[in-house]
């Protein structure tokens, strides 16, 4: 094993970076967004316990133990989800691309595991309701368009619509005077169901 601390995602991408500034560390660690550094660091986590398991350096990631990895994941109980295995594939490959200057993601046989898992388990949809798309398209054949209004006009006047409605914009949210929120679209939607 190198020296370095490999236990966390931080002290990992420390140890590649080598560098004793602070300041250094805190610049570079700040170029990913706090959330992702969250993910990440759950995500290394569990590497790390996977290599201590394994025997296995990490700090000497391989293709093979990426892909090992991979489908240790997949074979995971309770089943994770595509999204959070490709999580896992994002962080990994953060630490490669900084040790080695090579970007594995599309490396053929990360990409044949990863084609394998989307196939065997698809993300599941992210919505469970459907609109009727034919009731929308119905009642945008009865509006007149007038070529004079632009985006920003037309914004104007639907939240001028959504104001007689006694409907509050809030930080991108839609309240509803009874306290619960709602989505834009969904309130269009269900004022275009009461139109027709």
């Amino acid at each position: 094993m190198e020296v370095g601390d490999y236990s966390t995602f931080q002290s990992h991408v420390n140890s590649i970076i080598n560098t004793q500034k602070p300041c250094t560390t805190e610049l570079f660690m700040s170029s990913w967004q706090p959330s992702t550094l969250k993910v990440y660091d759950s995500n290394y986590s569990r590497f790390f316990s996977f290599c201590l398991k394994n025997l296995l350096d990490p700090s000497n990631i391989t293709i093979v133990v990426f892909m090992d990895y991979l489908t240790y994941l997949f074979k995971l109980k309770p089943r994770l989800a595509y999204s959070t295995i490709n999580s896992h594939r994002s962080m990994l490959n953060q630490l490669l691309f900084l040790k080695n200057q090579t970007d594995i993601a599309y490396d053929p046989f990360i990409t044949r595991i990863m084609t394998g898992i989307h196939k065997l388990r698809p993300s599941s949809a992210k919505y469970n309701e459907v609109w009727d798309v034919n009731l929308v398209f119905r009642y945008i054949t009865t509006v007149i368009m007038y070529p004079k209004f632009t985006y920003s006009s037309l914004l104007h006047k639907t939240l001028v619509l959504l104001k007689d409605d006694k409907i509050e914009l809030l930080d991108g949210e839609i309240e509803v005077e009874e306290g619960k929120t709602e989505h834009l679209s969904d309130i269009i939607y269900q004022k275009l169901v009461r139109s027709m």
